[in-house]
């Protein structure tokens, strides 16, 4: 089976070397275009292309697929790719996605923090046929997993990957009548500027779950604003235990309140 495989970040490289590994043959990887480090100015490639590039894979890096054509290939396979796929890419060959949640829940881009956010007892992951409708499509297979009380992003995103790529595969393996979703879905819209700090408005709970959703938080501490890494709560308040200051490293609370940021 020869594959156009479609996505940018380590989520999607995941599947990218599951594929590969279980030797199906890639003969075209498409991923967004280098970003630019706002800092020092460096360009950095997304997993995606590491990988590919690694593997001696054809690369593509379209700015835009409007108006192009598609691969000639027998699946098309997009994991976080960033990008709607043109409807004609989906009339004549499998599309599949692998997308971090159990849908018609947290459709869109930002599903596992949102998850996380919210207070969910679990997620998970599910393939499903591409759609023109954002995260629309029939699903093929899911699997879930619970999300820990005390579980940051990091951790739920790799095992997220993984479920995905050994997801894909069975779906490859079996390619079982995709069902459609139920009705009605929750949107996981993309994470705001605005949202990246402890909101001092709201519940110690809520700014846990944001906290290991979405870290570092901003936070204002004797007239300087810091960012909180990691907290725990303590007698219904967030306590801080790893932050960083302006300039500096990230350390424990203790240290920071020694002087040791000095």
């Amino acid at each position: 089976m020869k594959i156009a495989f479609m996505g940018t970040p380590e989520f999607a490289a995941v599947s990218l070397k599951a594929l590969l590994d279980a030797d199906y043959d890639v003969s075209a990887v498409y991923c967004q275009p280098d970003k630019v480090n706002a800092r020092g100015k460096k360009i950095i490639p997304g997993a995606v292309k590491a990988l590919a590039l690694e593997r001696g894979l054809t690369l593509y890096q379209p700015e835009t697929l409007k108006g192009s054509e598609p691969p000639k290939v027998d699946a098309i396979i997009a994991v976080a790719y960033g990008k709607l796929l043109p409807a004609n890419w989906l009339t004549n060959v499998p599309a599949i996605n692998v997308h971090a949640s159990l849908l018609p829940k947290w459709r869109g881009a930002a599903p596992i923090q949102r998850a996380i956010m919210c207070g969910d007892a679990e997620t998970g992951v599910c393939t499903m046929a591409i759609e023109r409708e954002l995260d629309a499509g029939a699903v093929y297979l899911s699997a879930s997993t619970p999300i820990g009380a005390d579980e940051y992003f990091a951790q739920l995103h790799d095992r997220l990957a993984a479920i995905g790529a050994e997801l894909l595969l069975e779906t490859l393996r079996t390619m079982p009548e995709p069902v459609p979703q139920a009705d009605g879905f929750t949107y996981a819209a993309p994470i705001l500027k605005a949202e990246r700090s402890i909101d001092p408005n709201a519940e110690a709970d809520e700014n846990y779950r944001r906290l290991r959703a979405i870290g570092p938080l901003n936070f204002e501490l004797d007239g300087k604003t810091l960012k909180l890494h990691r907290a725990h709560i303590e007698n219904g308040v967030l306590t801080p235990d790893a932050v960083q200051a302006p300039g500096g490293k990230v350390i424990s609370f203790a240290d920071y309140k020694r002087g040791q940021h000095k």
